[in-house]
């Protein structure tokens, strides 16, 4: 189907949205060259999960599509945004990706992701919920995705005051009441909050950080 979709979209005039969210494997190199052609006219792209479109792909599209709105890709490396482009979609509101670190590196690189992160201004959801098949057994060098704590860079997103949903499922987190408190005052329009916000905790004691979540009115 890789040849027969690039053929299509070589014939389009005009290509502001791309969705196949449902699909696998189906998106590769012969479909991006055509892609190309309309970066400067993309709004929306969402193939969440066809592992056919890689991470440099991924990180190629966020550093040159300025209209981007909407980006539901399966993967991005931290490696492939350190060493590219900076990103030029400031009108992002969505994404939804698999950010993958490697555990000897991820402390000097996810700090310069999330300064790609942090001048996305009006980003309104951020899914980076991990991938259970690439997670400690297809790639088992790697961490899942962020460290969400204040430790570890997290204030650098404080930028993003509009965010209202986030979500980081399949992940290893280890959160406390501080950077609940953190999010009450940075993220004013946080609505939900979806994974495990500290898998170290007893579960009475998730429970309690849960609780202070939707005391604000937040699903979590």
């Amino acid at each position: 189907m890789n040849l027969a979709l690039s053929k299509i979209m070589a014939g389009m005039q005009r290509i502001i949205s791309l969705k196949f969210p449902c699909v696998e494997g189906n998106f590769g190199s012969d479909c991006m060259e055509p892609l190309r052609s309309h970066f400067s006219n993309l709004k929306e792209l969402n193939l969440r999960n066809d592992k056919g479109l890689t991470s440099a792909m991924a990180q190629e599209i966020l550093s040159s599509c300025p209209l981007l709105e909407v980006l539901k890709v399966h993967r991005i490396d931290a490696t492939d945004v350190a060493t590219g482009r900076p990103w030029v979609c400031l009108r992002l509101k969505s994404l939804a990706a698999f950010f993958r670190f490697h555990p000897t590196t991820i402390d000097h690189l996810q700090p310069l992701v999330l300064d790609q992160l942090s001048r996305l201004l009006r980003l309104e959801e951020l899914h980076v919920d991990g991938r259970p098949e690439e997670n400690g057994w297809e790639y088992p060098d790697f961490q899942e995705t962020f460290d969400l704590r204040l430790e570890k860079g997290l204030d650098k997103l404080s930028t993003i005051s509009s965010l209202c949903q986030i979500s980081f499922r399949n992940t290893l987190q280890k959160m406390t009441g501080e950077e609940i408190t953190w999010m009450f005052q940075h993220w004013p329009r946080l609505s939900q909050v979806r994974g495990q916000l500290n898998y170290t905790m007893r579960e009475f004691d998730q429970a309690l950080l849960r609780k202070r979540l939707l005391r604000r009115g937040i699903d979590a």
